[in-house]
This record gives C-alpha cells, sequence and structure tokens, in this order.
C-alpha cells in the first residue's frame, strides 16, 4: 500500500465534479471502497472499512495503516503487487485477509484499476475489497473434501477407475486396479480398457448400452489382464459428470477364487450326495436279506425264538431309517424335496406314524397316550412327509424320555391352523439349547453310552418339512428334567364334506391272489434266495434268476404276471430289461416291479418312464412287497 497523509474523509474536498454523489453511493455499497491518488497515495476509504475494521481514520490513513489490519502473510505480495501496477499503471487482483473487529480474518478479494482522463494520463486509482470468505472457506471445505477422495481413493483395496464415458479412457485409476490387472498408472492413464486388450470393443458397446438402458448397473465379466491370464470379475459401474464430462466411476472385483471355490463346493456337494446314495444302496443290499431271512425265521419258531426275530426286524428298519434321513437332509439342503400334497386327515397321519414307532415305545416301555379327534382336522399334505414330522416327533420323544415314562399327542384346531403337539416326561432341553434344537447335528445331553441313537438330524428334518408345508415348528422345556414339548402348526385345508384322500384302504394282504406267478430278478444271491423262499412259503409260484439274459429266457416260457427286477444289475440294467420283457410278452405284459437301493426322485422318476407300476427300495418287508401284488395289476 502507499504512503498515506491523514484526511477528513467525511470533509475531504472533491477534486471533481461529482466525487461526493460517488463517495456517497459507496458508502451506500456492502464491499470496501478506497481511492489514491495518481502517486498511490491513499486518500479515501468508505464507511464499510471503519464498521469491519474498527480503525479510525487517522490510523487508515497515517503511516501505511491500511495495512495492519492485513493478515501477516499477505503482507509482502499485496505490496508487491501494488508496487508493480503504480510502475506498469496496469490494474491487479489479488486474494487477501483482513482482520476484522473481532479479532478474526476474512478473506477478500482485491481489483484496484487506474482512472485516466482525456489525454490518457493517470490521475487516480479506484479499488474495491469483496468480503469473499464463505465462499473461501467452501472452495478450502472442497479442496479437503477432494483431497480426502483422493486419499481414500488411492489407498482403497477395492480396485477403482474413473473413464470418460464416451470412449472409456482412464481418467483416474487406484494401485488396486493396477494390481489387478497387472498395469502401472502410467502404463492405464490416458488409454482405454479395449486399447489395452481388457476387454473388447464389443463388450464394452453391450455393457454401456445396457448401462444407459438401466438393466445392469453390474455384471461380472471375464477379462483379460496385462500378462494374458484371464479372471473372472464383478463390474459395477455408476455414471456421473466431472468437470462438465460425462464420465463412469467403475468398481472391479476380483471374484476368480471365490467362483473356483464355488465351483469345487457344487462338485464336492454333488460327490456327497453320489456317495450318499450309495453308501445307501450299498447299506440297503445286505440288509434286503437280512430282513427277508428274518420273516422266514418267524414262520418257523416259537413264541420266544420270535421275539428274537423282532430284534432284528426293528433293528433293520431302524437302519434303514438313519439311511433315509442322511438323504433326505441332503435333499432338503439342495431344495429339491417336492410335495405330492391332498388332503389328509391328521388323526390318520398320526395313526401311521404311531404304528411305525410303536416298537420303540414297547421296547421302553412308555405309556402313549393319543387324543386326536378322528374328523375336522384336516390339512393339505404329502402323506408321507408329513407322516415323517410326526413319525421324528414320537421318535425324538421315546429316544429321551427314561423307560416308563409318558408321551401324550394331542391335536387341535387353533384359528385357522391344526396344531399337534408331542409332548413328553423325558430329560427336558437346557433352555440356552432351545433356539437350536431344530438345527442339524443337534442333541441335547447323552451319556457315553448314547443310549438314544440318532444322528441329530431328526427335528432337522421336522421343521424344513413342516415349513415347505406353509406351517411352523417350536419347542419348549421347563428345564431340565422336566420333560419337553414340540408343536407343528399346520394351515387347515378348506372345509369338505367329503372323505378325505387319506381314508385306510383294505389290506392288500388279505385280498391278494397267492397262484399269482412271480419272477425275480436280483444279482444278489441272498437277495434272490431269500425273496424266492418268503414268495414261495406264501403260496406264490416263483422263478429266480440272476442274469438279465437268463430272465428273458425264462420269461418267455414261464409267463409271469409280476416281475421283480432288480435296477441296478450286470449287462443290463433293470430298465432296459423291463423295456425287453414288456416288448416280448406284449400280448400279456407282466406288471413290473422295481427293487432297487436307490430312492431318490428321479430313481422313481425313472422307473415310471420305463413302465414300472411299483418302485420299491430295499430293504422291503413282506408286507410292502405283498401290497405291490395286488391281483388288480394282474394280466388277464
Amino acid at each position: 500500500m502507499p504512503e498515506t497523509q491523514p484526511q477528513d474523509h467525511h470533509e475531504f474536498a472533491p477534486r471533481e465534479q461529482g466525487d461526493s454523489a460517488d463517495r456517497a453511493l459507496a458508502n451506500a455499497l456492502p464491499h470496501i471502497i478506497w481511492t489514491a491518488d495518481a502517486q498511490g497515495e491513499l486518500e479515501w476509504v468508505n464507511d464499510r472499512w471503519f464498521e469491519l475494521t474498527g480503525l479510525t481514520e487517522e490510523q487508515t490513513l497515517t503511516d501505511k495503516g491500511a495495512l495492519e489490519p492485513v493478515h501477516p502473510d499477505d503482507r509482502d505480495e499485496l505490496w508487491r503487487r501494488w508496487a508493480h501496477a503504480l510502475e506498469t499503471e496496469t490494474q491487479f487482483e489479488i486474494e487477501y485477509r483482513i482482520r476484522n473487529r473481532d479479532g478474526e480474518y476474512r478473506w477478500h478479494l482485491g481489483r484496484s484499476s487506474p482512472l485516466r482522463d482525456s489525454s490518457g494520463k493517470v490521475v487516480r486509482w479506484l479499488a474495491v475489497a469483496i468480503d469473499i470468505h464463505d465462499r473461501h472457506a467452501a472452495e478450502d471445505a472442497l479442496r479437503a473434501s477432494e483431497r480426502r477422495f483422493e486419499t481414500v481413493f488411492d489407498l482403497s483395496p477395492q480396485a477403482l477407475a474413473i473413464t470418460r464415458a464416451s470412449d472409456g479412457r482412464f481418467l483416474t485409476v487406484n494401485d488396486a486396479l493396477g494390481r489387478l490387472f497387472g498395469y502401472s498408472r502410467e502404463e492405464l492413464l490416458g488409454k482405454t480398457s479395449v486399447e489395452l486388450g481388457i476387454w473388447s470393443a464389443e463388450e464394452r458397446v453391450a455393457f454401456v448400452e445396457s448401462l444407459n438402458a438401466g438393466l445392469r448397473p453390474s455384471v461380472e465379466l471375464t477379462k483379460r489382464r496385462k500378462d494374458g491370464q484371464m479372471i473372472r470379475v464383478a463390474l459395477s459401474s455408476a455414471k456421473s459428470e466431472i468437470d462438465g464430462v460425462p464420465c463412469l466411476v467403475n468398481s472391479v472385483t476380483d471374484v476368480t477364487s471365490q467362483r473356483a471355490n464355488e465351483d469345487a463346493l457344487r462338485r464336492a456337494d454333488h460327490l456327497k450326495d453320489e456317495f450318499l446314495a450309495l453308501l445307501s444302496h450299498e447299506l440297503r443290499n445286505p440288509l434286503t436279506p437280512i430282513l427277508t431271512s428274518a420273516r422266514l425265521l418267524e414262520r418257523q419258531v416259537d413264541a420266544e425264538g420270535r421275539q428274537d426275530v423282532d430284534v432284528i426286524v426293528r433293528q433293520v428298519k431302524h437302519l434303514v431309517r438313519l439311511v433315509d434321513d442322511l438323504l433326505d437332509l441332503s435333499r432338503v439342503a439342495r431344495g429339491t424335496v417336492n410335495l405330492s400334497k391332498k388332503r389328509l386327515d391328521l388323526a390318520a397321519v398320526v395313526s401311521r406314524a404311531v404304528e411305525s414307532t410303536s416298537p420303540l415305545f414297547e421296547e421302553r416301555s412308555h405309556r402313549l397316550e393319543v387324543s386326536i379327534p378322528e374328523l375336522g382336522l384336516e390339512v393339505e399334505g404329502d402323506e408321507v412327509r408329513l407322516t415323517q414330522v410326526v413319525d421324528n416327533l414320537l421318535s425324538n420323544a421315546a429316544r429321551y424320555t427314561p423307560p416308563g415314562g409318558v408321551v401324550t399327542v394331542t391335536g387341535a384346531r387353533e384359528d385357522d391352523n391344526v396344531v399337534l403337539r408331542v409332548r413328553d416326561t423325558g430329560i427336558g432341553i437346557d433352555t440356552s439349547l432351545l433356539p437350536d434344537m431344530f438345527d442339524s447335528f443337534v442333541q441335547g445331553a447323552r451319556g457315553p453310552d448314547r443310549a438314544g441313537g440318532g444322528l441329530g438330524i431328526g427335528l432337522s428334518l421336522v421343521r424344513t418339512l413342516t415349513e415347505l408345508h406353509g406351517g411352523t415348528a417350536t419347542a419348549h422345556s421347563d428345564g431340565p428334567g422336566k420333560g419337553a414339548e414340540f408343536s407343528i402348526r399346520l394351515p387347515s385345508a378348506a372345509t369338505s364334506g367329503g372323505a378325505t384322500a387319506s381314508a385306510s384302504e383294505q389290506d392288500a394282504h388279505d385280498t391278494t391272489s397267492t397262484s399269482a406267478r412271480v419272477l425275480l430278478v436280483d444279482d444278489h444271491s441272498d437277495v434272490v434266495e431269500g425273496l424266492s423262499r418268503l414268495l414261495s412259503v406264501l403260496g406264490y409260484d416263483v422263478r429266480a434268476v440272476r442274469n438279465p439274459i437268463e430272465a428273458i429266457e425264462v420269461a418267455e416260457s414261464f409267463r409271469p404276471q409280476f416281475a421283480i427286477l432288480d435296477i441296478g444289475l450286470p449287462t443290463m440294467d433293470g430298465y432296459t430289461l423291463a423295456r425287453e420283457l414288456r416288448a416280448r410278452l406284449s400280448d400279456t405284459p407282466p406288471t413290473l416291479i422295481a427293487l432297487s437301493g436307490y430312492g431318490q426322485p428321479q430313481d422313481r422318476y425313472r422307473s415310471d418312464a420305463s413302465g414300472f407300476a411299483v418302485h420299491l427300495v430295499k430293504p422291503i418287508d413282506v408286507d410292502e412287497l405283498v401290497a405291490a401284488l395286488v391281483p388288480s395289476s394282474v394280466p388277464v
């Protein structure tokens, strides 16, 4: 600032006509206005200066007093530019800080211009200082925000890039993106991903078109690294305008390992399913002759011997149940359980489950009390699966109730639901375990002898199968030693006056003609011998063979009414043999019964497609087998 002399800014004598009016206008403005003579001597400042700084006119116009409120860091630059303007007679502009009367420095934009006479000579200087503090603060905040963004952008482990929307040219990238594709920042900036061979032009066009259409904000793609390696990435992009340029902000995630792990898990899950199916088959094959032999012994021993036979039959069925639960758990986990729903009466479902589990209750001397109305508790459900649910609840109660205990089964309608409750006087459940009771492999406390048995998957199946029917399963216990209650709640079926589809059917064993001709084909010698003897004892005319070729020869002369075929035969599987028999015996085709260690839905579907009337899963019991030999299926 120039040397100044004290003058009364209110009584300053006008040097030119109109000064008084100009100064009155200047005092009305919110900005600082000042004037200086041709040599730069400060003449006058408006009232805004005094209001802001709190200085007097004498302090301002004496001995460079106008520089005193200027921030020390800005004074030298302000004075240098002012001196240069005087020397060159040119205008100048500068941002600097002025201290207000409260001691706070506020940013101002200062502009000074020379005023010339008609001959071009500088006769005066006019200057203005505009308060830009708020704008400056906003700009500082914006710059700080940008610095923070740049820091986060650069240091983020997530691969990030900003590309120009028109051609995909990299404008900004972070190190993570460079590491992902094997390039340095310098190699990426200014280039496009197409030029670098990361993906093709067609792929980029397709992606941008889908993004513009709002179809896919993110997509999974295969891209190429600098070293030629192909990687799987998830690309997410968002439109943004930066400095007036349409851009895409891109986030790229390497999912190569994740997808490889998922594929490995799927393969492992598939192998697990195949193993469980094979395990089921291999366990069922030897169980069939064991069960058949037990049924033959049953007809040859006294009452005491029949008790031993009952033990064998009961334990074989228990082992089959464990195998079935394992397979069901696998199907549930994959979501491949299919329900065949029809109208069912809860009483009939419970009756079948009670019949199935009664040996377990008898073995442990339990008293089973069932109180369910015969009619009125109808549900829409899969008969087999709901019976399995009740069966699992009853088995669970029997296992965890000490000998001589009581298990109570009740059913009732509550609002629009049918509720079944199974209450026992058993060992109870710790409250900390209740929330997890329906999780797989969760079991209550067991002694070292594991007297209760089971794999800890029965209740998991109860919950899942109940939920598949639109219901819920709950557990309650007052604590250890106080018993437990398990409940399932199912939507009730619409009221109907007709008979339910679960009405009991006449026992096939009583109406089957025991003179029917039966062809039995199985490559397992114990199965062939045991089943043929059992069927013969029951009065059937049986021909048993182990070879498919021999079976065809026997069938052409024997003309069987029923053909029981093992699916896993050598040289020719049971499906092929079935088609062959139907073709050769087309005039009087036998009723085909599949015998297999595999019982999954796809196995039953294939049997049905091959013409089998019944698909029996090993081990088969005598009642199950005889029920399949129904007279209505016997060819005339």
